[in-house]
């Protein structure tokens, strides 16, 4: 996703875990670490990130919506 290497991989991740498709190692760290580190740096919290990827939506629309 332009310059945010790591923004599709958390939106995957989060999309992995609504499937319940993410590796039980993963799920303690949803919402710290890197996710914690791209998420403040959008100046976003990572919960509403969650409501807005469950909405739908490509990682495009939901890295625009993090902008707005």
């Amino acid at each position: 996703m332009g310059d945010l290497v790591y923004f599709g991989r958390m939106l995957d991740k989060i999309r992995a875990h609504e499937k319940n498709e993410l590796p039980p190692d993963y799920q303690t760290n949803l919402g710290r670490g890197f996710d914690e580190f791209c998420t403040n740096f959008l100046q976003v919290q990572y919960h509403d990130v969650v409501s807005r990827v469950k909405e739908g939506g490509s990682d495009e629309e939901i890295l625009w919506w993090c902008f707005d």
